[in-house]
């Protein structure tokens, strides 16, 4: 539990050799960059009538204020979620039959960089 509250605060993602890498959680992993759909990318803001809501936790952590690990979403998507927030949560999908969403400090930014970087 204390790995997990440690974690909550020191995910990194970053985008190097090809691929987006998230860190710092149990939950991460190496995604390709050309797996990502980024046409599909967006900035979104949860709430429970969103189909973008997590509705059922399949293998994760669901604590206040913080959300990781594996989702099923209100629209029946798999999401792999690193959620401290509702608000201004980066939905990327892939071409793996599963989404990631995360809360990064500043998500527009970092959709712009990840977009820039796939079509590079």
């Amino acid at each position: 539990l204390g790995y997990i509250g440690y974690s909550s605060r020191h995910v990194t993602f970053v985008l190097e050799d090809g691929a987006l890498n998230i860190r710092g959680d149990i939950y991460g992993r190496t995604i390709p960059l050309e797996s990502i759909a980024i046409e599909d990318a967006q900035q979104i803001d949860l709430d429970r009538r969103s189909p973008y809501y997590p509705k059922w936790r399949t293998n994760g952590a669901g604590l206040p204020g913080y959300r990781a690990g594996w989702f099923k979403l209100n629209n029946g998507e798999k999401a792999l979620l690193f959620v401290t927030q509702n608000e201004n949560v980066l939905y990327l999908p892939t071409d793996d039959n599963y989404a990631v969403m995360a809360s990064v400090a500043e998500p527009e930014e970092f959709l712009r960089s990840l977009r820039a970087t796939i079509e590079r």
